[in-house]
């Protein structure tokens, strides 16, 4: 039913009941705004169950800026517009407000066309919360993908863009990625590098096949050229229909050069190891064969005799020298081979008593040779009934415990030097005891190191540069075996390495 002040003067003006049964708000306003009928919808919109006849409509509008009712009302009056549609923020108090859209019309009290006007009212707050929930989802959205690095973008099935991040348009030169929408790679890139993208996304768009991590050249607008990993997606609807692709790509540029500089590393090595292994052959035997013959035409006079003992004594230091500087050379050619892989192992069966004597014999002849004459060398064997016999390479093993023999002669100057091994369920332990000096448990750390003894101010009172312990060790390491210490200052040294009997060695070719 429509509240009003006084009775309409003429039907024209509305359809009484049309305008009290609207499902949308309904009022009419005079020229200066004031609400002159209204419906119970228009009530109910602005929860005023008395109705709002008699109120200035200005009152109720909220929208910044104000809305001027004046003229709107000018322009109908002048027969400018027939029907206007607005959106403004109204209510009879802002905790209340709503979005709503309005469309003003002119009406006639009989008299004057266009001294009325009616206002049609339909609340959209629902429609306005929902659009500006998604216009923030959105701008969320493109706030993540333009603070990403990598290259984002949808195409349609034309390749053309839909979508891109600001990396995309940085990368392809434009000033922002609005600039891209619509358009393809053959607007930005040079035909034969548009044409490899798009033969990619059509595969991908008639296959349904995504294509990871392609290495791709991009060109920027400087000219340059950078490389991406791009991976692509086909796109597709809610009905599983294929609309078009997405894809991202990272720059790689840094990676691939990286890789090139690796390559080119690893080229520039396998030749520097090639010409490593022709040194360390010449020096093999461009060095040690003329030194092995110094040294055995040297041992061939002292056996001879010179009846001078001024010439004796210097053959002797002629041999004792030259044992060294080839004991030196045959040290560095081993640990350069070790470093370089390229130390071969020869694995046999030997017998450990055989082995045993042998070094059983050399360290006689070492101490006789260094004039340990205080030094007694004792050998002690497991007692096993049967010879014990153990796979392994037999020069390197031997080698091994030289060194480890040879060290404790060096370190030693009176006392007992002990030789032997001992059985424990298919493992062999040698080990090699003296009385000598001995290690201070802080430098256990650094015995096996290169070019250092245990204390360095002894470098000056016995022979040698630090590397023996240091082939030992890694000797040990190629055989399978472990290698241990035990010492105390001034009461001797115990070295132990430990093998399997059998164990299971690499097949390595030559």
């Amino acid at each position: 039913m429509i509240r009003h002040e006084e009775k309409p003067e003429s039907q024209n003006l509305s359809d009484l009941d049309l305008f009290d049964l609207s499902i949308i708000g309904m009022i009419i306003l005079s020229p200066d705004g004031t609400i002159l009928a209204s419906n119970h919808v228009a009530n109910k919109l602005f929860k005023d169950i008395n109705g709002l006849i008699g109120k200035s409509f200005k009152a109720l509008i909220y929208t910044d800026p104000p809305f001027e009712l004046n003229n709107l009302f000018l322009k109908i009056q002048q027969q400018k517009a027939e029907e206007e549609q607005h959106i403004l923020q109204l209510g009879s108090c802002n905790e209340d407000s709503f979005w709503a859209t309005l469309n003003f019309s002119p009406v006639s009290n009989g008299k004057d066309k266009g001294n009325r006007i009616l206002c049609q009212i339909q609340n959209i707050s629902d429609l306005k919360r929902a659009t500006e929930e998604v216009n923030y989802h959105n701008h969320l959205l493109n706030e993540l993908i333009n603070s990403i690095p990598d290259n984002i973008f949808v195409k349609d099935t034309l390749s053309r863009f839909i979508l891109a991040n600001l990396a995309v348009s940085k990368t392809m030169g434009a000033e922002s990625p609005e600039e891209l929408f619509g358009k393809t790679d053959f607007d930005f890139y040079p035909k034969k590098l548009a044409s490899k993208y798009r033969k990619d996304e059509v595969e991908i768009i008639e296959s349904g096949k995504a294509k990871i991590d392609i290495i791709e050249q991009v060109i920027d607008r400087d000219h340059n050229i950078h490389w991406y990993s791009t991976s692509k997606l086909p796109l597709k609807d809610s009905n599983g229909r294929i609309i078009g692709i997405m894809g991202i790509g990272r720059e790689v540029t840094r990676l691939i050069k990286e890789k090139k500089a690796l390559r080119k590393a690893k080229i520039a090595a396998e030749k520097a190891d090639q010409l490593k292994t022709s040194f360390l052959a010449n020096l093999s035997h461009e060095v040690r064969t003329p030194l092995n013959g110094i040294l055995g035409f040297s041992q061939f006079l002292k056996q001879v005799g010179t009846n001078n003992p001024k010439t004796d004594k210097y053959i002797d230091y002629i041999i004792h020298n030259g044992k060294r500087l080839l004991n030196l050379i045959t040290d560095i050619i081993d640990i350069s081979k070790i470093d370089a892989g390229q130390l071969r192992l020869s694995i046999t069966d030997l017998s450990v008593d055989d082995l045993m004597n042998k070094l059983e014999r050399s360290a006689m002849e070492l101490l006789a040779g260094e004039n340990k004459k205080e030094i007694s060398l004792k050998l002690q064997v497991d007692g096993a009934e049967k010879s014990v016999m153990q796979s392994t390479d037999a020069q390197r093993l031997e080698q091994i415990l030289r060194i480890l023999i040879s060290n404790a002669v060096k370190f030693t100057d009176r006392g007992t030097i002990t030789l032997g091994y001992t059985l424990k369920a298919g493992v062999i332990e040698y080990y090699v005891r003296d009385t000598g000096i001995g290690i201070d448990p802080k430098d256990f750390s650094q015995v096996f190191e290169r070019f250092i003894q245990a204390d360095n101010s002894l470098s000056r009172q016995y022979e040698g540069v630090g590397l023996g312990l240091s082939i030992a060790s890694e000797l040990v390491r190629l055989l399978h075996g472990e290698i241990d210490l035990k010492s105390k200052v001034n009461k001797g040294t115990e070295f132990t390495v430990s093998f399997p009997l059998k164990p299971q060695f690499k097949k390595v070719s030559d």
